[in-house]
């Protein structure tokens, strides 16, 4: 698959096959993403690749703090979007509940959707990726951003699907239960990796883009 298609093919997958990855076609993954830009080559990222029963640990981890309120990450943001920004987030919510037949004010199937997020949609291999927190923060996120983009896009070549969340890294006490995450390291996104469910319905989603006449300006031309 070449560039070109890898980026207009990648969306986020939500539903998983079972089969596990191997671990070299993760390093193959990683290896190849890792060439992503960083401020002044800084490299500022950290890669725990999370699998087998430590990921189910971690997923019900997750859900028993969320339901206990546990202590949130506070790298994680918990804004609700305003104007445009609502109407796109709004735009692909109402896409995944048609498909997942998840009517409007059917607060217990919501619930269920929404903890799959926490369940790292029960791929069978989440990413977790922390920033150094040597770094300039804005510079860090830039950072991790383009590899986590790397890191989508090259996963399709192997077959793979992923989806990039935060909802994974949501409680920071569960995270550091399970993840050895280093004291000078901010945990900052999750990705979940695997071999995509056809049959899963939220998977034929394709998130609308805005066309280029609505965020493009043209200077000089």
């Amino acid at each position: 698959m070449d560039a070109l298609e890898a980026i207009r093919r990648r969306h986020s997958i939500r539903g998983f096959k079972s089969d596990p990855v191997p671990r070299e076609i993760i390093a193959g993954i990683l290896e190849i993403a890792t060439h992503a830009p960083s401020p002044r080559n800084a490299q500022p990222w950290g890669i725990f690749v999370v699998a087998g029963e430590t990921l189910d640990q971690l997923r019900w981890e997750n859900v028993a703090q969320r339901q206990s309120g546990g202590r949130l990450n506070p790298e994680v943001s918990h804004q609700i979007f305003q104007s445009h920004l609502r109407r796109r987030q709004q735009e692909l919510a109402r896409l995944i509940f048609q498909l997942m037949g998840i009517k409007r004010g059917d607060d217990a199937a919501l619930a269920v959707w929404q903890e799959r997020g926490y369940r790292y949609f029960d791929a069978p291999v989440a990413i977790i990726l922390c920033a150094d927190k040597d770094l300039d923060r804005h510079y860090a996120w830039f950072a991790l951003g383009c590899l986590a983009q790397n890191i989508c896009l090259v996963a399709q070549d192997f077959g793979m699907g992923t989806c990039i969340h935060d909802q994974g890294v949501t409680y920071i006490e569960a995270i550091k239960k399970w993840v050895p995450v280093l004291d000078n390291q901010s945990v900052a996104m999750a990705i979940s990796l695997g071999y995509p469910d056809p049959a899963f319905p939220a998977n034929a989603v394709v998130a609308p883009r805005e066309p280029l006449d609505g965020i493009v300006r043209w200077v000089g031309f």
